[in-house]
């Protein structure tokens, strides 16, 4: 499994369970982009959470792939615990009119939270 795929299966693992999760492979860092229906607005059975735009520097990448089995797992064991702290506190709804696109926050994973900085 290579180091994106396991992030994937990393926000997959953490994220509710109708999540959508949309890798953009089209660039050098780790992106994906994740939402989910709410459930939550009878007049509107179709409305999107709050997006969250989920990225991976570069540098944490060629990081990881220069790591040992070991720390590989550690570095992607903080970064879980950076996404489930994350999504504790994140409200995904939001008061978008009905066909306007839904607001969306970043969360960004740099060397320091992945644990590759000493």
């Amino acid at each position: 499994m290579t180091i994106n795929e396991t992030i994937t299966q990393i926000a997959t693992s953490v994220m509710p369970l109708n999540a959508e999760i949309r890798v953009n492979s089209q660039i050098e860092h780790y992106q994906a982009s994740i939402s989910w229906k709410l459930n939550n607005d009878p007049e509107r059975p179709n409305k999107q959470s709050k997006i969250i735009i989920f990225n991976v520097s570069y540098e944490v990448l060629e990081d990881l792939t220069n790591l040992s089995e070991a720390q590989q797992h550690d570095a992607m064991s903080r970064i879980e615990s950076f996404l489930r702290v994350k999504l504790e506190s994140f409200n995904p709804d939001h008061d978008e009119p009905y066909g306007a696109p839904s607001p969306s926050e970043d969360w960004v994973v740099n060397s320091t939270i992945a644990g590759l900085t000493s």
